[in-house]
């Protein structure tokens, strides 16, 4: 295939390595989203030769501008009236999760205690392996390796990160990925020929700055769908209930411009005024301003071009009427349109709400590990994230 072909729909197998065929599609949808499984759906008519080899358990795989670009676990087939001149009347809707949703296949399993949680001490790439590795050993996954150590992520750096975590027993892997994410890793499920499911690990974020090279112009190549601005959650002077006490923090330029908003905060399993006043300060970063989204939707028949250009996880350029800004593509709604070609809806961030959001997962998961060094009577560990 060749970066200009349209898109084309594969059924592989069970065993996600044989081809069964071409799935003649009414063009479909995919959508991809950082960190997330994603999902798709196609549409087959029902009296396809194929429509009859169809079971759940398949794999839906989407080809694209030269490559496969992942695609979607069956996991719903649903026949649905249509018009009478397509398909003899009726399709057989096919849907499911991308490729990283069979991680939900599998659980945290139990240590033969009779405890509900597990500790595990390393990097958090090692634990991941770990817990894969043992949902292998019992059937699980069988499918799923990855390409990133206990020491390295998936380019090669180092890991940095090792620290005690004590996991309930019953969390899926899919939803371990998603607290990982919280802290700033990013993940990806790539499909290979062989029928295996390599995850990818990324320590410093998936994709790469392209906003030098890439740019989407409003009128010329793109047409802006929205832009919300969020203020109904602005809070610029928090009050933080610790163990001891109460502190306060305030961001005076916020309170000026937005008015003073107050919030109390209760994070009593903070230790310390210190540890307060650190997560209250980064918490303000987060709520003090407006939070800002901007969907926009292109069409692939021209460039820049889905995947050849860009891809998830990489920062762009829009030039909005003689504006520009570097934004992050977070998420791509993929509408496969008559001409074999993409309508899609692209998911930006600026750099600030992704700042937030990189926040946002630190604070989350640092909350999370003082509840648990307070209920297991463990001194507060205050070093094990890198708040900023």
């Amino acid at each position: 295939m060749a970066n200009t072909d349209p898109v084309e729909w594969r059924l592989l197998d069970d065993d996600f390595s044989t081809v069964l065929g071409i799935l003649p599609s009414d063009g479909g949808n995919l959508y991809l989203e950082l960190n997330e499984a994603g999902s798709g759906e196609i549409k087959i008519p029902r009296d396809s030769a194929i429509a009859s080899t169809v079971t759940v358990g398949m794999f839906a795989q989407c080809l694209y501008r030269g490559a496969a670009r992942g695609g979607f676990l069956i996991d719903n087939i649903q026949v649905v009236d249509a018009n009478a001149q397509e398909g003899g009347g009726q399709w057989i809707s096919l849907s499911g999760r991308g490729p990283l949703g069979i991680l939900e296949d599998a659980i945290i399993w139990d240590d033969g205690t009779g405890a509900s949680s597990r500790t595990f001490t390393g990097t958090k790439a090692s634990i991941l392996i770990d817990l894969i590795d043992e949902a292998v050993a019992r059937n699980a996954i069988t499918n799923v390796v990855y390409d990133f150590s206990e020491t390295v992520d998936s380019d090669a750096v180092s890991w940095d990160d090792a620290e005690s975590l004590s996991l309930a027993v019953g969390t899926s892997l899919l939803d371990l990925i998603h607290q990982f994410s919280e802290t700033g890793i990013d993940f990806n499920m790539n499909v290979e020929t062989n029928g295996d499911f390599t995850l990818q690990a990324f320590k410093n974020g998936a994709g790469s700055d392209l906003s030098a090279t890439v740019y989407f112009r409003v009128g010329t190549n793109c047409e802006e769908v929205s832009e919300t601005k969020l203020g109904t959650k602005i809070k610029n002077v928090i009050k933080l209930k610790y163990r001891d006490g109460f502190a306060n923090v305030t961001d005076s330029t916020s309170a000026i411009a937005y008015r003073r908003r107050e919030a109390i905060e209760n994070i009593e399993a903070a230790q310390s005024v210190a540890s307060a006043t650190t997560y209250g300060s980064a918490k303000l970063a987060i709520l003090k301003d407006p939070k800002r989204s901007l969907p926009i939707r292109v069409y692939d028949g021209v460039t820049p071009y889905a995947f050849v250009s860009y891809n998830v996880g990489d920062y762009i350029k829009i030039d909005r009427f003689g504006v520009e800004a570097s934004e992050r593509i977070r998420g791509m709604q993929m509408s496969f349109v008559e001409s074999g070609y993409a309508s899609i809806v692209i998911t930006l961030n600026d750099t600030i709400v992704e700042s937030d959001i990189d926040f946002g997962r630190d604070l989350d998961w640092l909350k999370k590990q003082w509840n648990t060094a307070r209920d297991a009577k463990l001194m507060e560990v205050r070093s094990w994230i890198n708040l900023g």
